[in-house]
């Protein structure tokens, strides 16, 4: 009896919706594998072995040691069955819900805080960042981004009151595009 009420609990976890903290998987490096490889094979673009190192707390410079286990991170599209609005999603995936601006610029949907039942939205994944000399919102914006034009995702993310991140503080950066190819999961 106490074995299957166990095996449901264990079963009802495994399929509650994860926290966007938690969107990973797991790779055991293989013998003769790259950073840049596993990040080809995962995402179909190599150019991602920094911010996976970054995830991993590691150089991406340094050779990987088969049989080595890493995370290989990854945004979700989430598909809500009820109408909600990008603050209650905000609030249950990423924390809180004055997040939810980050969400609507990084799914590119303007100042739309409503969502509608059956439409995906992408959740990001959270890399950690402290902050170095000289970093501003603009540079890591680039730097994780591609782009300037994201550093308010950054400081509205970190609800930062300040024009620059203040140096050796711990910052959140929201990452969508990288998402593992549908292959891979």
């Amino acid at each position: 009896m106490i074995r299957h009420a166990l095996s449901a609990l264990v079963l009802t976890l495994l399929f509650l919706p994860a926290p966007a903290a938690a969107q990973r998987v797991l790779h055991r490096v293989r013998f003769g594998e790259t950073l840049p490889g596993i990040c080809q094979a995962y995402y179909g673009d190599d150019a991602a072995a920094p911010l996976v190192a970054e995830a991993n707390g590691f150089d991406p410079t340094r050779p990987l040691r088969a049989g080595e286990v890493m995370r290989v991170p990854t945004a979700v599209a989430f598909t809500p069955q009820e109408a909600t609005t990008l603050e209650q999603l905000a609030a249950r995936f990423l924390g809180d819900r004055r997040r939810w601006k980050a969400l609507a610029v990084l799914n590119k949907l303007g100042r739309k805080k409503a969502w509608r039942p059956g439409k995906a939205l992408l959740l990001p994944f959270v890399l950690g960042h402290t902050v170095a000399a000289g970093d501003s919102y603009a540079e890591l914006a680039r730097r994780y981004y591609g782009g300037a034009k994201y550093a308010s995702v950054i400081s509205t993310f970190n609800f930062a009151t300040a024009a620059k991140p203040t140096y050796g503080t711990q910052l959140e950066i929201p990452i969508v595009h990288l998402q593992i190819t549908a292959e891979k999961l």
